[in-house]
């Protein structure tokens, strides 16, 4: 898949001082094309990661797999960081009832030292009506951009982001989902998380509310919760709509996946990543 936008390519040039003096132990990391075009002040051992090399690296490691996908550059500004995201829309998961989970991956790389080499993976899914999403990681990589920076890590993480998504993961969602519990063991196990003070005690609360007067859920023609599957959906409703950022919310959303899947006996080993 070609790129819909050409990413400017960075160098890094001497910097000198008012008197034409070098000034050691730094560096400028400018546009190949437009010196004037200043991305960063970097020290001499930062490493450039060119974007194209970044975004060329998790495409030649998702043709290999064979895999269909689609892009999205989410956050381009001037050229000095890239956010991107890829989404595989032949690999998910349905739930049923409309309930779907998305195998997605999103990396960063910048010229300003702004973030080091990040990717990503996790599912996402929509969890309400309003059109809030809420999202799992359960697997990373991040590097600065010193001299053992290894981007062919980036294909490594994307192959066994895939292979978690497709055994593991799928395997979990679906036990969730034949796990039957009743209200009363829901509203048991926000009291035990609120008294091990597992997150947040306003979220927690908010959970509890959610239970005793209603929900936006609608992934099932009613809210009641009579699966361990309908109390994550609920924990996560309260997480999108309410927790502001979203690595609060994946930091979250996984604690209480934890808690949820010891607090009905499920084996440890299905637990996600941390």
């Amino acid at each position: 898949m070609n790129n819909l936008i050409e990413f400017p390519q960075a160098k890094k040039i001497d910097l000198f001082d008012c008197h034409g003096n070098k000034i050691n132990g730094h560096k400028a990391v400018v546009n190949q094309e437009n010196e004037r075009q200043v991305f960063g002040i970097v020290t001499d051992a930062y490493t450039i990661v060119q974007h194209d090399e970044v975004v060329n690296k998790i495409e030649s490691a998702v043709d290999r797999l064979g895999l269909k996908y689609q892009k999205k550059i989410v956050d381009l500004g001037d050229g000095a960081r890239i956010k991107v995201e890829i989404m595989f829309p032949e690999i998910q998961i349905n739930l049923g009832n409309g309930d779907v989970s998305n195998f997605r991956a999103t990396f960063d790389n910048s010229y300003d030292s702004s973030t080091g080499l990040r990717l990503d993976i996790g599912a996402y899914r929509l969890v309400c009506t309003n059109g809030l999403y809420i999202g799992e990681k359960w697997g990373s990589y991040y590097h600065r951009h010193t001299q053992n920076i290894d981007i062919n890590m980036l294909e490594k993480s994307v192959q066994y982001g895939v292979e978690v998504f497709q055994t593991r993961i799928k395997k979990m969602f679906e036990q969730m989902v034949n796990t039957p519990i009743t209200p009363d063991q829901a509203r048991a196990f926000l009291d035990d998380s609120i008294e091990k003070k597992l997150i947040a005690n306003k979220y927690l609360e908010g959970m509890k509310s959610r239970l005793d007067f209603g929900s936006d859920i609608e992934i099932k023609k009613d809210s009641q919760i009579d699966s361990q599957w309908m109390l994550y959906n609920l924990v996560s409703e309260e997480l999108t709509h309410n927790c502001t950022s979203l690595e609060a919310q994946r930091r979250y959303s996984q604690i209480m996946n934890r808690h949820l899947i010891t607090s009905f006996n499920q084996h440890a080993s299905m637990q996600l990543a941390a």
